[in-house]
Protein backbone atom coordinates (compact mmCIF):
# COMPACT_ATOMS: atom_id res chain seq x y z
CA UNK A 1 0.00 0.00 0.00
CA UNK A 2 1.32 3.44 -0.92
CA UNK A 3 1.25 6.57 1.16
CA UNK A 4 -2.16 7.90 2.07
CA UNK A 5 -3.72 11.05 3.47
CA UNK A 6 -6.87 11.71 5.43
CA UNK A 7 -9.09 14.44 4.03
CA UNK A 8 -11.40 16.33 6.39
CA UNK A 9 -14.02 18.36 4.55
CA UNK A 10 -15.79 21.05 6.53
CA UNK A 11 -19.18 20.04 5.12
CA UNK A 12 -18.68 16.63 3.49
CA UNK A 13 -17.23 14.34 6.11
CA UNK A 14 -13.90 12.62 6.57
CA UNK A 15 -12.22 10.41 3.99
CA UNK A 16 -9.40 8.27 5.33
CA UNK A 17 -6.64 6.54 3.43
CA UNK A 18 -6.94 8.58 0.24
CA UNK A 19 -4.23 7.35 -2.16
CA UNK A 20 -5.04 9.21 -5.36
CA UNK A 21 -7.36 11.66 -7.03
CA UNK A 22 -9.89 8.97 -7.99
CA UNK A 23 -10.48 8.21 -4.29
CA UNK A 24 -11.71 11.75 -3.62
CA UNK A 25 -12.82 13.18 -7.01
CA UNK A 26 -16.56 12.49 -6.50
CA UNK A 27 -16.54 14.93 -3.56
CA UNK A 28 -15.79 17.81 -5.94
CA UNK A 29 -18.74 17.25 -8.28
CA UNK A 30 -21.06 19.32 -6.08
CA UNK A 31 -20.03 22.96 -5.53
CA UNK A 32 -19.10 24.08 -2.00
CA UNK A 33 -21.94 25.04 0.28
CA UNK A 34 -22.93 25.44 3.88
CA UNK A 35 -21.24 27.03 6.85
CA UNK A 36 -17.47 27.27 7.25
CA UNK A 37 -17.06 25.95 10.78
CA UNK A 38 -13.31 25.57 10.62
CA UNK A 39 -12.77 25.27 14.38
CA UNK A 40 -15.25 22.37 14.65
CA UNK A 41 -13.47 20.33 12.00
CA UNK A 42 -10.02 21.14 13.40
CA UNK A 43 -11.18 20.06 16.86
CA UNK A 44 -12.39 16.79 15.33
CA UNK A 45 -9.06 16.32 13.57
CA UNK A 46 -7.10 16.92 16.80
CA UNK A 47 -9.43 14.60 18.72
CA UNK A 48 -8.97 11.86 16.11
CA UNK A 49 -5.18 12.25 16.34
CA UNK A 50 -5.30 12.12 20.16
CA UNK A 51 -7.52 9.01 20.09
CA UNK A 52 -5.05 7.34 17.70
CA UNK A 53 -2.18 8.21 20.05
CA UNK A 54 -0.39 10.30 17.43
CA UNK A 55 -1.04 13.84 18.66
CA UNK A 56 2.65 14.35 19.48
CA UNK A 57 3.87 13.25 16.04
CA UNK A 58 4.87 15.96 13.55
CA UNK A 59 1.90 16.95 11.45
CA UNK A 60 1.25 19.03 8.36
CA UNK A 61 -2.23 20.46 7.78
CA UNK A 62 -3.31 22.16 4.55
CA UNK A 63 -6.49 24.13 5.12
CA UNK A 64 -8.28 25.10 1.91
CA UNK A 65 -11.09 27.58 2.46
CA UNK A 66 -13.13 30.01 0.42
CA UNK A 67 -14.79 32.04 3.10
CA UNK A 68 -15.18 33.50 6.53
CA UNK A 69 -14.85 31.00 9.36
CA UNK A 70 -18.15 30.60 11.17
CA UNK A 71 -19.31 28.99 14.40
CA UNK A 72 -22.10 26.41 14.80
CA UNK A 73 -24.73 29.17 14.64
CA UNK A 74 -23.39 30.51 11.33
CA UNK A 75 -21.91 33.66 12.84
CA UNK A 76 -18.55 34.86 11.55
CA UNK A 77 -15.83 33.73 13.96
CA UNK A 78 -12.34 34.72 12.81
CA UNK A 79 -11.37 35.42 16.43
CA UNK A 80 -12.36 31.92 17.54
CA UNK A 81 -10.33 30.45 14.70
CA UNK A 82 -7.30 32.64 15.48
CA UNK A 83 -7.53 31.74 19.18
CA UNK A 84 -7.70 28.03 18.36
CA UNK A 85 -4.64 28.36 16.11
CA UNK A 86 -2.63 30.17 18.83
CA UNK A 87 -3.62 27.74 21.59
CA UNK A 88 -3.73 24.41 19.76
CA UNK A 89 -2.10 21.39 21.33
CA UNK A 90 1.34 20.37 20.08
CA UNK A 91 1.83 23.72 18.36
CA UNK A 92 5.59 23.19 18.12
CA UNK A 93 5.27 20.16 15.86
CA UNK A 94 2.28 21.08 13.71
CA UNK A 95 2.58 23.06 10.53
CA UNK A 96 -0.28 24.86 8.82
CA UNK A 97 -0.73 26.12 5.30
CA UNK A 98 -3.91 28.12 4.81
CA UNK A 99 -4.79 28.23 1.15
CA UNK A 100 -7.48 30.74 0.27
CA UNK A 101 -9.63 29.63 -2.64
CA UNK A 102 -11.06 33.07 -3.26
CA UNK A 103 -10.10 36.45 -4.58
CA UNK A 104 -12.46 38.17 -2.13
CA UNK A 105 -10.17 40.79 -0.58
CA UNK A 106 -12.27 40.96 2.60
CA UNK A 107 -11.70 37.23 3.23
CA UNK A 108 -7.99 37.55 2.40
CA UNK A 109 -7.63 40.47 4.81
CA UNK A 110 -9.26 38.40 7.56
CA UNK A 111 -6.61 35.70 7.38
CA UNK A 112 -3.63 37.98 6.73
CA UNK A 113 -2.98 38.84 10.44
CA UNK A 114 -2.51 35.12 11.11
CA UNK A 115 0.49 34.94 8.82
CA UNK A 116 3.78 34.95 10.59
CA UNK A 117 7.36 34.41 9.75
CA UNK A 118 10.08 33.52 12.18
CA UNK A 119 12.71 36.22 12.37
CA UNK A 120 15.94 35.16 10.74
CA UNK A 121 14.53 32.10 8.97
CA UNK A 122 14.70 32.12 5.20
CA UNK A 123 15.72 35.78 5.24
CA UNK A 124 12.45 37.03 6.74
CA UNK A 125 12.66 39.83 9.23
CA UNK A 126 9.06 40.48 10.23
CA UNK A 127 5.38 39.81 9.68
CA UNK A 128 3.99 39.45 6.20
CA UNK A 129 1.19 41.98 6.63
CA UNK A 130 2.05 45.62 6.67
CA UNK A 131 0.18 47.99 8.91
Amino acid sequence: MGKTVDVYFINRGVFRGVQNWNDIAPQFVRPPGGLTNTVRILQQLWSDRANAGILQRPFVCHLFTDGHPTNNQGNEDINGFAMWMRNRQCIANTYFAILLCTDDEEVCNMYRPMEYRVSGRFGWSGPTAST
